[in-house]
């Protein structure tokens, strides 16, 4: 699929009226209002693009950001910090573009906010000289009906040039939610973070392994790995030499190895603490959690509401029982691991 340079929206394509009007504002946020302001009508030129994109309904249904409350404190907590940086982020770029259009309604402007969000594809101007200057969150693009091919975890080559952005895939592409992903992980950060002395920070900082930690299938990343055997007390020198890839770290084994499964442990129960949440919820009536207005201030008839809360219960569900997989196929993978004591006669 080939989506030429002049289709692609970007914060350059901005009509100046939007642009100008609303000044220093993020991409996203400028994106956004470009979206709300310029495809009211049917004569627009994004009319049959348009057509397809997710409803607000779909959005309430699937979308953190527009649950209320009791769903979003189930949340695994790393998703819990983007939806808080979300939440940031939106009312800041709500704020710059109502001070320039003061009419624009916020469950209008939280829609197109979505769209953007759900839909953006990286994106730096070709020819940029200092591509470094321009912040991570601000290199994005839209590319009409290129953002169908997002329903696999591999599948696609990018690229993009000065004629436009092309996406090749290897297939045909006929679903959305990706029950299984190759490259799905759990990041640990709210567990491992904290266990950590101010001193030990300091020294995970100083050599660039604070923070980033993850578990996937195989295990954990060699960032934990670092992590771990400073927790566990691992000698200094042995420490740097395996930050250093002098030594494979083999003989601290047996020690990072029980932190590890005490860690798992934990998200274990941390797992099924949400799960019985979650199922406590699902027993509910909608009349009895005020769900009946969403987070961006928007009413929802009680059908509306009810399928709503369901789906995104469901969504939570499998989230947990993902993460709770994962855990345990590592779990598996260390009890195999262990060496097992002789037999007696």
């Amino acid at each position: 699929m080939f989506v030429p340079t002049p289709v692609i929206v970007t914060a350059a394509s901005a009509p100046a009226a939007v642009s100008r009007g609303i000044g220093d504002t993020t991409v996203h946020g400028l994106l956004a209002a470009t979206l709300a302001l310029g495809t009211q009508d049917d004569s627009s030129r994004w009319r049959q693009w348009r057509a397809v994109w997710p409803s607000k309904h779909a959005f309430q249904q699937s979308h953190p950001l527009l649950w209320d409350p009791k769903l979003q404190n189930l949340l695994p907590p790393a998703a819990k910090d983007i939806l808080r940086e979300q939440e940031q982020k939106l009312a800041q770029d709500f704020k710059a573009v109502s001070i320039a259009f003061p009419d624009m309604a916020r469950q209008d402007y939280t829609y197109y906010w979505l769209i953007v969000n759900t839909r953006c594809f990286y994106y730096v101007r070709p020819g940029t000289k200092n591509k470094d200057a321009i912040p991570l969150n601000d290199r994005m693009a839209l590319c009409p009906f290129m953002d169908y091919i997002n329903h696999a975890d591999s599948g696609c080559a990018v690229d993009y040039d000065i004629e436009g952005f092309t996406v090749t895939s290897d297939r045909s592409y006929d679903g959305f939610i990706l029950e299984h992903n190759r490259n799905d992980a759990i990041p640990l950060d709210h567990v491992i973070l904290p266990q950590f002395s101010v001193e030990q920070r300091e020294q995970l900082k100083a050599t660039g392994y604070l923070g980033n930690y993850v578990l996937d299938r195989e295990g954990v990343c060699h960032r934990t790995q670092v992590a771990l055997r400073l927790l566990v007390g691992v000698r200094q020198e042995a420490w740097r030499s395996f930050v250093d890839g002098e030594t494979d770290g083999s003989e601290d084994e047996k020690p990072v190895k029980g932190r590890l499964t005490l860690i798992l442990r934990h998200l274990e129960e941390q797992a099924r603490v949400a799960l019985e949440g979650i199922g406590n919820l699902a027993g509910e009536t909608v009349e009895d959690d005020g769900y009946d207005d969403t987070a961006d201030g928007s009413k929802v008839d009680d059908d509306q509401d009810h399928d709503s809360r369901a789906y995104a219960i469901e969504l939570l569900r499998r989230r947990w029982d993902q993460m709770v997989q994962i855990v345990r196929d590592v779990l598996d993978g260390l009890d195999r691991s262990r060496p097992r004591g002789k037999k007696g006669k």
